[in-house]
Protein backbone atom coordinates (compact mmCIF):
# COMPACT_ATOMS: atom_id res chain seq x y z
CA UNK A 1 0.00 0.00 0.00
CA UNK A 2 0.82 3.18 -0.66
CA UNK A 3 1.52 4.03 2.82
CA UNK A 4 3.63 1.14 3.15
CA UNK A 5 6.09 2.46 1.04
CA UNK A 6 5.99 6.02 2.57
CA UNK A 7 6.58 4.38 5.87
CA UNK A 8 9.45 2.57 4.52
CA UNK A 9 11.34 5.63 2.50
CA UNK A 10 11.26 7.45 6.08
CA UNK A 11 12.50 4.35 7.61
CA UNK A 12 15.43 4.66 5.26
CA UNK A 13 16.01 7.81 4.88
CA UNK A 14 16.33 7.77 8.99
CA UNK A 15 18.67 5.11 8.50
CA UNK A 16 21.12 7.09 5.68
CA UNK A 17 20.92 10.56 8.30
CA UNK A 18 22.11 8.16 11.06
CA UNK A 19 24.64 6.66 9.03
CA UNK A 20 25.85 10.02 8.50
CA UNK A 21 25.62 11.57 11.59
CA UNK A 22 27.97 8.57 12.63
CA UNK A 23 30.21 9.20 10.01
CA UNK A 24 30.34 13.34 10.53
CA UNK A 25 30.63 12.51 14.57
CA UNK A 26 33.64 10.48 13.88
CA UNK A 27 35.53 12.53 11.38
CA UNK A 28 34.61 15.64 13.77
CA UNK A 29 36.90 13.53 16.22
CA UNK A 30 39.54 13.05 14.40
CA UNK A 31 39.57 16.73 12.34
CA UNK A 32 42.73 18.46 14.83
CA UNK A 33 45.03 15.80 14.12
CA UNK A 34 47.68 15.71 11.47
CA UNK A 35 47.68 11.84 11.31
CA UNK A 36 45.29 8.97 11.37
CA UNK A 37 45.88 5.29 10.64
CA UNK A 38 43.07 2.49 10.15
CA UNK A 39 43.59 -0.83 11.41
CA UNK A 40 42.60 -3.67 9.44
CA UNK A 41 41.72 -7.12 9.81
CA UNK A 42 42.47 -9.88 7.22
CA UNK A 43 40.31 -12.91 6.43
CA UNK A 44 41.04 -16.31 5.37
CA UNK A 45 41.40 -15.25 1.70
CA UNK A 46 44.10 -12.66 2.06
CA UNK A 47 41.56 -9.79 1.77
CA UNK A 48 42.08 -6.86 3.60
CA UNK A 49 38.83 -5.16 5.73
CA UNK A 50 39.37 -1.63 7.78
CA UNK A 51 38.33 -1.98 11.49
CA UNK A 52 36.34 1.33 11.92
CA UNK A 53 33.16 0.83 10.59
CA UNK A 54 31.88 4.30 10.27
CA UNK A 55 35.23 6.41 8.62
CA UNK A 56 37.75 4.66 6.90
CA UNK A 57 39.48 5.22 3.03
CA UNK A 58 37.19 2.88 1.58
CA UNK A 59 33.70 3.45 3.16
CA UNK A 60 31.21 5.28 1.19
CA UNK A 61 31.83 8.88 -1.01
CA UNK A 62 31.15 11.00 2.38
CA UNK A 63 33.49 9.09 4.24
CA UNK A 64 36.38 9.35 1.44
CA UNK A 65 35.82 12.97 0.43
CA UNK A 66 36.10 13.57 4.22
CA UNK A 67 39.49 12.29 3.98
CA UNK A 68 42.96 14.11 2.86
CA UNK A 69 46.19 12.11 2.81
CA UNK A 70 48.78 13.71 5.53
CA UNK A 71 52.07 12.85 2.65
CA UNK A 72 50.74 14.45 -1.00
CA UNK A 73 52.37 12.41 -3.78
CA UNK A 74 52.23 13.26 -7.07
CA UNK A 75 49.77 11.20 -9.45
CA UNK A 76 52.73 9.55 -11.14
CA UNK A 77 53.15 8.85 -15.46
CA UNK A 78 49.60 7.27 -15.92
CA UNK A 79 47.76 9.29 -12.35
CA UNK A 80 46.00 11.66 -14.87
CA UNK A 81 44.98 9.20 -17.18
CA UNK A 82 43.04 6.53 -13.99
CA UNK A 83 42.01 9.88 -12.98
CA UNK A 84 40.23 11.05 -15.87
CA UNK A 85 39.03 6.98 -16.53
CA UNK A 86 37.45 7.79 -13.13
CA UNK A 87 35.67 10.72 -13.90
CA UNK A 88 34.34 9.20 -16.60
CA UNK A 89 32.86 6.46 -14.60
CA UNK A 90 30.81 9.02 -12.19
CA UNK A 91 29.82 10.41 -15.43
CA UNK A 92 28.19 7.45 -16.37
CA UNK A 93 30.62 7.14 -19.28
CA UNK A 94 31.39 3.55 -18.25
CA UNK A 95 30.47 1.23 -21.05
CA UNK A 96 33.61 2.21 -23.17
CA UNK A 97 37.31 1.51 -23.55
CA UNK A 98 39.24 3.51 -21.27
CA UNK A 99 40.82 5.25 -23.66
CA UNK A 100 37.70 6.63 -24.79
CA UNK A 101 36.90 7.29 -21.35
CA UNK A 102 39.99 9.29 -21.12
CA UNK A 103 39.25 10.86 -24.05
CA UNK A 104 35.47 11.82 -22.79
CA UNK A 105 36.53 13.97 -19.71
CA UNK A 106 39.10 15.43 -21.92
CA UNK A 107 36.03 16.49 -24.30
CA UNK A 108 34.27 17.82 -21.44
CA UNK A 109 36.93 19.10 -19.43
CA UNK A 110 35.27 23.08 -19.63
CA UNK A 111 31.97 20.83 -17.41
CA UNK A 112 34.60 19.17 -14.94
CA UNK A 113 36.38 22.74 -14.04
CA UNK A 114 33.24 24.79 -13.69
CA UNK A 115 31.78 21.53 -11.33
CA UNK A 116 35.16 22.53 -9.48
CA UNK A 117 34.67 26.14 -9.22
CA UNK A 118 31.28 25.83 -8.00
Amino acid sequence: TKYRRIHQKNMDLNSLRCSAMLKLDQAKKFKDFQEIFFPYNMDFRGRAYPVPPHLSNVGSDLCRGMLTFSKSKPLGPRGLYWLKVHLANLAGADKMSFDDRAGFTEKNMKSVRAAVTN
